[in-house]
């Protein structure tokens, strides 16, 4: 049996020589590397979890859904994740006191995942396995995003190293950082050449996204062991605030999950694509015939896919907004020849 309780332990372990045991049970983890940490500082952060942060969280929480589900069945749709096996791969996080110091357990997370990978070719599982692990623990996609900014940093390190007296100082720093950065390097090129560890990295750069989105009056986030300050809180949502949205139509067979009518004619839908991907889509009832909106409530009470036209936006493969504008009489994959719309958007 082998015992891996740390990020070192780990990343020396796929570094070395020796021949990985060929049964994922035959490995253990434990300490940091069975925790997942999000710290936040600020003044409306002291033991709660205001609603934007919970999005946030949430929205991390999907990624690792569609990350497991791509490593057990080959596609990152979260439907074909079974409700028991959202419960084992769900985070539950604890706040401690007088901060927003959140905690989860991945110990469950991990033992259930690793019984996904029994089916996986020998030499492959044990390597994916580990590599899975740093790469949520540390939670690679957080440091991934700060390399970015590598150039700015060392032009910062450089000025430094010019002051007096700071010249040792410095140079400890740059040596400990060029160590960091070796060891994230040898996760990154393993989730490149690694599809299933490379959906995890995504999974971790899009969900340290959302939860910086989440909390972006904080004065600073540490998400795993990667710290984003005041500064570095509004580069990261400037960024995705300029990133290029794509806006255009979509057909398709949705399953209505969540329901809420609101005042003044207007209601929310709650919508899953085919892939999984679960989204909001606005209803201005006085554009639609009553029989459409019926439709769709009849959809989520009874469960049951309908047929849609929606005007979505698009960033990064995620749906950020949306509007339905269409609802069909039949599913269009039932039916190859042109339904007849029962109600329409002018």
């Amino acid at each position: 049996m082998v015992e891996l309780n740390s990020v070192e332990e780990a990343l020396d372990f796929l570094k070395s020589d020796a021949s990985l045991p060929t049964d994922v049970s035959d490995v253990k983890f434990g300490g940091e590397l069975t925790q997942f940490r999000v710290l936040i500082e600020g003044k409306k952060y002291h033991s709660t979890v205001p609603a934007a942060l919970a999005r946030g969280l949430w929205d991390f929480q999907e990624e690792l859904y569609r990350a497991v589900a791509f490593a057990l069945y080959g596609e990152d749709n979260i439907r074909r994740l079974t409700d028991e096996q959202k419960a084992y791969f769900e985070l539950v996080f604890h706040v401690a006191e007088g901060s927003s110091d959140l905690i989860a357990s991945l110990e469950g997370f991990f033992d259930k995942l690793a019984d996904g990978f029994q089916n996986m070719d020998s030499s492959h599982k044990m390597k994916t396995l580990i590599a899975v692990v740093l790469t949520v623990a540390v939670v690679w996609g957080a440091t991934n995003i700060v390399e970015t900014w590598a150039e700015t940093k060392q032009h910062e390190v450089t000025t430094a190293a010019e002051v007096k007296g700071k010249e040792i100082a410095v140079a400890q720093t740059t040596a400990e950082e060029a160590a960091k950065t070796a060891q994230f390097q040898l996760i990154g090129q393993i989730a490149k050449d690694n599809a299933v560890v490379g959906r995890f990295a995504k999974a971790t750069e899009e969900g340290t996204r959302s939860i910086i989105k989440g909390a972006a009056d904080a004065d600073n986030i540490k998400i795993g062991r990667t710290n984003f300050n005041r500064s570095e809180i509004n580069e990261v949502n400037q960024r995705a605030a300029k990133e290029r949205a794509t806006a255009g139509l979509s057909r398709g067979d949705y399953q209505v999950i969540r329901a809420e009518a609101r005042v003044g004619g207007i209601t929310r839908f709650w919508l899953q694509d085919e892939r999984g991907q679960e989204f909001s889509a606005t209803v201005f009832e006085d554009e639609f015939e009553a029989k459409g909106v019926n439709r769709l409530w009849e959809s989520f009470r009874g469960r049951k896919k309908i047929s849609l036209e929606v005007n979505a936006t698009t960033i990064r493969g995620q749906i950020k907004a949306a509007s339905i504008v269409r609802v069909f009489e039949q599913d269009v994959t039932i039916n190859s020849t042109r339904p007849t719309d029962v109600v329409s958007t002018n």
